[in-house]
This record gives structure tokens, sequence and C-alpha cells, in this order.
């Protein structure tokens, strides 16, 4: 019996609109987490913050990555406090 070898292929697809990072399951730095509280706020998260690693997008309420500040603000987010 001869030895096969199986090869697994993993392909995220994404669009990028705008400086907007959209359809990828995570966003890997140096994206920007684009997050909306629980009181409807848009907060975003450089690399660099406090929460960054603790940020989970759920595109499915909105929330996106960004690649700069700039497109996070012109996007009408804010930054984290922290």
């Amino acid at each position: 019996m001869k030895n096969k070898k199986v090869v697994i292929m993993v392909v995220t697809i994404s669009i990028i609109v705008g400086g907007i990072l959209y359809f990828t399951s995570t966003c890997n730095k140096p994206f920007i987490k684009g997050n909306i509280s629980s009181s409807g706020e848009k907060i975003y998260h450089t690399p660099d913050g406090e929460y960054y690693s603790k940020t989970k997008i759920d595109r499915s309420m909105g929330e996106r990555c960004f690649f700069s500040e700039k497109s996070a603000i012109s996007a009408g987010w804010r930054t984290s406090l922290k």
C-alpha cells in the first residue's frame, strides 16, 4: 500500500473597501480592531492598546478591522481610552 499525502488548503477571502477589511475571521496584527461596545459606541483598538489582544470581532454585529487609525476615524470610530 502506498503512502498517501493529504494536503489541506485554507483559503480566506478578504475584500478591502475604503481601508476597511471585510470577510475575514480575525484581525491579525497590525490590523486595527473596530469593536462595538454594549452601549453601541464604536471603538477601535490598536495593537499596542491594553485591550487589543482581548478584543474579539463579531462581524454579524457590524464590527470590523481597519488598516489605519485614519480609516477607523473616517468611518466614525473613536480610539480606545486605554
